[in-house]
């Protein structure tokens, strides 16, 4: 019996492989899976506003009984999709799965700094949503398109308190595309600090609350002070201004809206 198709679907602004250095490697990741080439379909989208409907548009003209969404700057280490396939199969119970999405090491004092939260972050399941799915669990676009911060979060909270179930894989996934300077954080969480006030929103019908979206993007956390033997002091100082930076810029992009 051939194994299930799995569909892939990469939003993005630019469909070109030749002119997207990102979309490039992350065709790459695709390509070297360990999973069967002919029953993977890949599905670029670069119509539509925001990620969120681009995800959709892509989901709702998938063939796959499994698509998982896939930003165009993630590179899939070569075990990841036959992982999610023998997940979902062998467990009725688990429906979706959770990918965690690492940083690559760097000479670069802010990437690093980066890395390390995301390492610790991941660690105690923060910051992790669902991006693999069983097709057939999921309601007409999925993915909430008034939402152009924490869609992905906010889809993984509404199937679960549908009662999914949901598992975190050990293969991983690495996002390639990071800030350079904190000039760029500055302007990246001015973007989304305008669309948190929407996703601080409870979801209507479920027991997902405002509190529970709050604490999902709440600064500070006792796991950083856990953990503090991971950075070098340099870092360490450096990740309090970074923080600094990060949630100031949210907070004036969220009062500016």
């Amino acid at each position: 019996m051939p194994s299930p198709i799995v569909s892939i679907v990469i939003p993005t602004r630019d469909d070109n492989p030749s002119t997207n250095a990102y979309l490039k490697q992350c065709l790459k990741g695709i390509e070297l899976q360990t999973y069967p080439a002919d029953r993977i379909e890949i599905v670029i989208v670069c119509v539509g506003k925001e990620r969120s409907e681009q995800r959709n548009y892509g989901i709702a003209r998938s063939h796959g009984k499994y698509v998982m969404s896939l930003d165009d700057d993630h590179f899939l280490t070569p075990t990841v999709i036959e992982e999610a396939v023998k997940t979902l199969e062998s467990d009725s119970s688990i429906t979706f799965l959770c990918v965690s999405n690492r940083f690559p090491p760097s000479h670069s004092l802010l990437k690093e700094v980066r890395r390390i939260e995301r390492d610790i972050t991941l660690k105690y399941d923060y910051h992790i949503a669902g991006c693999f799915f069983l097709k057939s669990i999921l309601p007409d676009k999925p993915f909430n398109e008034s939402l152009y911060a924490g869609e992905d979060y906010e889809l993984h909270q509404r199937l679960c308190a549908a009662g999914y179930r949901y598992r975190k894989l050990e293969s991983i996934a690495f996002h390639l595309k990071e800030p350079e300077r904190l000039s760029q954080v500055v302007r990246q969480n001015l973007y989304y600090g305008a669309g948190i006030r929407r996703y601080l929103r409870p979801v209507p019908g479920t027991q997902v609350t405002k509190l529970e979206r709050a604490l999902s993007v709440q600064p500070f956390r006792l796991s950083y002070l856990y953990n503090l033997n991971k950075f070098r002091p340099t870092q360490f100082l450096y990740f309090l201004v970074y923080q600094y930076t990060r949630y100031a810029s949210a907070l004036i992009g969220m009062v500016a809206s």
